[in-house]
């Protein structure tokens, strides 16, 4: 974050020297490297399946987010036009990399009328969560200044597309089979908030700055597996809502049409 701020600070200094005309109007491309950081929310998750009193109810508790840590790569495609010294347009965005996060600190109770009575549950640890990020899509309109003829400072907001991958591993054995890993995959259509700034260097040619929150909200998971050794032939269910979101820094040149 400091980085940024210098960069920003400098391009204001910068843009003293600029261009004394410079047109914004027209379409444009950016290619850009970016670093992704977030968090997936491990909310409480229910399991369903199994019959009898031997298990009547269940859930995971667990109070320990994961962070999401990786490199993107963005290219983004868009539309300016400068009314006076102001800017307005909308930008499509295409985002390549992989996101992932991961919890080792799982952990639940299971409740059954058979064994135990509520406020004396069976306590358990072992399940591991992965979250994965492969690629997302962004649409967003921009609004911002421009200050003497060469830097733009700009705000977004927008929609995003992302698929998110998530798989369970329950290696206690406790209800899957001992080791399974259960997957599920998510479309999710969250929004976008950002901003950022870009300098320009030549009429066709910008160094730009860019920051996006994406927030996908809760995104819900069903997973299927096999029922652990001592209770062969049943195909229990688990579902779980997971919270996520995510900001991405990035950096690159824009070439102006």
């Amino acid at each position: 974050m400091k980085t940024l701020y210098f960069l920003l600070i400098n391009l204001i200094i910068f843009s003293s020297t600029a261009l004394a005309e410079s047109d914004w109007d027209g379409f444009y491309s950016s290619l850009m490297v970016g670093s992704s950081h977030g968090d997936v929310n491990e909310n409480d998750s229910y399991l369903t399946g199994y019959t009898g009193d031997y298990l009547n109810s269940y859930r995971t508790t667990n109070n320990s987010d994961s962070s999401f840590n990786g490199t993107t790569f963005n290219l983004k495609l868009g539309i300016n036009k400068e009314i006076e010294s102001n800017l307005i347009g909308l930008e499509l965005g295409g985002t390549l990399g992989s996101l992932e996060a991961r919890n080792e600190k799982t952990s639940g109770y299971w409740v059954s009328t058979m064994f135990f009575t509520p406020g004396n549950e069976s306590s358990w640890n072992g399940f591991i969560a992965n979250t994965k990020i492969n690629n997302y899509e962004t649409f967003s309109a921009r609004l911002g200044h421009i200050f003497n003829n060469s830097l733009l400072m700009y705000f977004k907001t927008g929609a995003a597309v992302g698929r998110i991958e998530r798989r369970v591993t329950d290696n206690s054995g406790e209800f899957f089979d001992a080791g399974s890993t259960l997957r599920d995959k998510k479309t999710e259509v969250g929004y976008l908030l950002g901003l950022g700034a870009e300098y320009k260097m030549s009429n066709n040619f910008s160094f730009r700055l860019d920051y996006e929150y994406i927030d996908f909200g809760n995104v819900d998971f069903k997973y299927h597996g096999t029922a652990y050794t001592y209770l062969p032939g049943m195909s229990p269910t688990m579902k779980q809502s997971n919270t996520i979101d995510f900001s991405n820094f990035s950096a690159g040149i824009c070439y102006l049409f």
